[in-house]
């Protein structure tokens, strides 16, 4: 596979700029109490939780980031792929000295 810097160059650039993946802010308290424990391995117990520090909506609000979250570092693995199976090029003259 070959890949066209020029164009990959040209391609990013022209591009317009994206929202960034920021942390979620909105819901704290799931974060901070529930999502953050449970990607440490910690168990989550309902009798500690505050309902009351919480809603619904956020923890589907929690669920569309992780979605988002995990849809980008699957086309960020992709790409890398793509980098990764391509075969180095050696150029017919120097490209420095």
């Amino acid at each position: 596979m070959k890949i066209d810097l020029n164009w990959l160059t040209e391609s990013l650039n022209a591009a317009k700029e994206g929202k960034s993946l920021a942390p979620l802010e909105s819901c704290d308290y799931v974060m901070e109490h529930i999502y953050q424990p449970l990607l440490r391995g910690e168990q989550v117990l309902f009798s500690e939780l505050d309902f009351d520090a919480f809603c619904t909506e956020d923890l589907w609000e929690l669920d569309r980031w992780i979605e988002e979250t995990e849809n980008t570092r699957y086309h960020l693995r992709r790409l890398n792929l793509k980098f990764c199976e391509a075969v180095p090029v050696s150029l017919a003259k120097r490209a420095y000295c």
